[in-house]
């Protein structure tokens, strides 16, 4: 189904997680227009099997400062043309399924100053995904968005079109799972800084995580 937003929808609530203030309950449906994220830790909630997609010429506005929460095993996609905003600040969480980046032409999924957590260090390893689609031809990230990949988390742009540009890239690796990031052909560039954080329990036999590609440093450490 389409829902087409002639207004602003605007997703408001802290919820339960799991339950989600804007919900995707079966098959594949798409958001046509403005989406505003309202008060904090709103979550959208995308059930197993099915497929929300944000996209058309609308832009998902994540507000000022919130935590945006993507909770349910099946996958939201960002797609369309338009930038994906925010005032200042923000997080983006994917505690469970898959979150598709897909913008086509110039559009960015994540804006700047966003941090995208990718995992919520349960599940497993590889439990939680971020991927690119094929639609983009330029950055599915904004240049100074940060990237947290928990130890459930995978990143994966091996699918994309074109690079990518962050600035600063956290890794963390748990007792049993680590996050991981494959960049296929690509290359992924982090000009601030790389970091490792070890949950605790972890060990010197624990898995550790893994960067399958190329990632270019750019004036960071």
């Amino acid at each position: 189904g389409i829902f087409n937003a002639t207004g602003a929808p605007t997703a408001i609530g802290t919820v339960p997680l799991g339950s989600g203030a804007l919900r995707n309950l079966q098959g594949t449906n798409t958001v046509i227009g403005n989406v505003t994220i309202g008060a904090t830790n709103t979550s959208i909630d995308v059930a197993a099997s099915s497929m929300l997609n944000i996209g058309g010429t609308g832009v998902l506005n994540f507000g000022t400062s919130l935590n945006t929460i993507k909770t349910g095993t099946g996958t939201l996609e960002l797609a369309g043309t338009a930038n994906n905003t925010l005032t200042t600040g923000g997080s983006f969480y994917v505690n469970e399924g898959t979150l598709s980046l897909n913008k086509s032409g110039t559009g960015v999924a994540i804006p700047n100053l966003m941090n995208l957590f990718v995992g919520d260090t349960i599940g497993g390893n590889d439990a939680d995904k971020v991927i690119y689609g094929t639609a983009g031809s330029t950055n599915q990230i904004g240049d100074t968005a940060n990237v947290h990949v928990t130890s459930s988390g995978q990143f994966d742009m091996s699918a994309s079109a074109a690079n990518d540009q962050v600035q600063n890239l956290i890794l963390g690796v748990g007792p049993t799972s680590s996050g991981d990031i494959l960049t296929g052909s690509r290359t992924l560039t982090a000009t601030g800084t790389i970091t490792v954080i070890a949950q605790a329990g972890t060990t010197a036999t624990s898995v550790g995580s893994t960067i399958n590609g190329t990632l270019a440093l750019q004036s960071g450490t």
